[in-house]
C-alpha cells in the first residue's frame, strides 16, 4: 500500500518537473552565434529575453527548443491504474467516482461499502474496547482515593458514522414495518432521530395537540339569540 502511494507521489512530482522543465527548455541554434565573447553572448541574451525577437540569416541557421516528447494521455492512464489500485487494497471505495452512486439502491451501495463498512467496525471494537479500559481506570482510580465506586459495565458507547444513506428507502422499511415492530425501534432505524423515546413522547403530545382541535371544530357554536338574553340578564 505505501508502495503504491508512493509511486503515485513519484508520478505526480515528475509530472510537474516535466512542466516545469517545458517552461525552462533549451534553446538550440543551428548555423549562427549570439557573438564572439562572452560580453556579447550575454548581452544578446538579454536582448533576447526582452525583446523576444530573434533575427537569423536566411540559409543554413535554425532555432529551436531542446525538449522531450510528453504523453500525457499515458501518464494519467498509469496514474487511474495507481488510484484504483489504492483504493482496492484500502477496501475503500473512491466516493468521488462518477460511477460511484450510479445505481443508487440500498442493496448495491452496501456492496460498495461493505469492505470499509468491516473496517469501520474493526475500528469501532478497538475503540470500543480502549474506551471500556480508560473508564475502568478512572473508576478504579476514584475507588482508591475514597470516592464513590462506579460501574461502568452499563455504559453504552454509541459510533456516528458519517456515511452516505438511502433515507427514502429507509422509511418506507419503517412505514412497511409499522405495526409489526415497535415503535420505538423503528424510529431507532432513522438516522435523523437522535432519542426515540423523546421523539415518541412529542408524538404523542402532537396527535393529542391535534384531537383536541378537532373536538373543538365540531363542537356546536352557541345561540346568538341564548348568548344575547344571557348577556342582558347578566347586566340587569
Amino acid at each position: 500500500m505505501a508502495t503504491l502511494i508512493d509511486a503515485y507521489n513519484l508520478l505526480m512530482s515528475d509530472r510537474v518537473n516535466d512542466k516545469e522543465q517545458l517552461v525552462d527548455a533549451l534553446l538550440m541554434l543551428s548555423g549562427v552565434t549570439l557573438g564572439d565573447t562572452d560580453d556579447e553572448f550575454n548581452k544578446a541574451v538579454k536582448r533576447l529575453r526582452e525583446q523576444r525577437v530573434l533575427e537569423m540569416p536566411t540559409v543554413g541557421a535554425a532555432a529551436a527548443y531542446l525538449t522531450k516528447q510528453l504523453s500525457e494521455s499515458e501518464v494519467q492512464v498509469l496514474a487511474d491504474a495507481l488510484v484504483q489500485d489504492i483504493h482496492k487494497i484500502a477496501m475503500v471505495p473512491a466516493l468521488t467516482d462518477q460511477n460511484f452512486a450510479s445505481n443508487a439502491s440500498g442493496v448495491a451501495m452496501k456492496f460498495k461499502l461493505f469492505g470499509l463498512d468491516q473496517l469501520i467496525k474493526t475500528k469501532e471494537r478497538w475503540f470500543r474496547e480502549g474506551l471500556y479500559s480508560r473508564m475502568r481506570l478512572f473508576a478504579h482510580a476514584l475507588s482508591v482515593a475514597g470516592e464513590r465506586a462506579l460501574d461502568v459495565d452499563p455504559v453504552q458507547l454509541t459510533f456516528s458514522r458519517s456515511l452516505p444513506v438511502n433515507t427514502l428507502e429507509q422509511a418506507q422499511v419503517v412505514n412497511l414495518l409499522r405495526g409489526q415492530v415497535p415503535d420505538e425501534i423503528l424510529l431507532k432505524q432513522l438516522p435523523f432521530i437522535d432519542d426515540a423515546s423523546d421523539t415518541l413522547e412529542q408524538l404523542g403530545k402532537q396527535r393529542e395537540a391535534e384531537m383536541r382541535r378537532d373536538q373543538m371544530r365540531f363542537l356546536p357554536f352557541p345561540d346568538a339569540n341564548t348568548q344575547a338574553s344571557g348577556e342582558v340578564k347578566a347586566d340587569a
